[in-house]
């Protein structure tokens, strides 16, 4: 996670590898989840699962409020939270390893 906005009750995700351009970012709504929502579940730098529908996010505008005149050219997709838990049996390392392996095998 590298954004939480209390404000407007949205976690931004994003992973960044490998490094390279095409990386998305998640703009997740947890409004629904709020009375719910741990703390330990919007910390920054917390890996999240997340099931929900994908919802419309305008391209290229921060809806931050904490950025509000920031634009960004990173691609985005929009999601309404129906349930987040921790990511506590996540690997990092395997993961990368497996992302890795996967790029390698896409055909451009």
């Amino acid at each position: 996670m590298t954004a939480y906005s209390t404000q407007t009750a949205e976690v931004t995700l994003r992973h960044d590898y490998p490094k390279a351009e095409g990386n998305v970012e998640a703009l997740v709504d947890v409004k629904l989840l709020l009375e719910t929502l741990k703390s330990r579940q919007t910390d920054i730098g917390q890996w999240v699962h997340v099931i929900g529908y994908l919802t419309f996010v305008e391209p290229g505008v921060v809806t931050d409020a904490q950025h509000s005149s920031k634009r960004n050219s990173t691609p985005r997709v929009g999601v309404q939270a129906l349930i987040m838990w921790v990511a506590q049996d996540l690997h990092l390392g395997t993961y990368e390893k497996t992302l890795s392996k996967d790029s390698n095998h896409r055909t451009p």
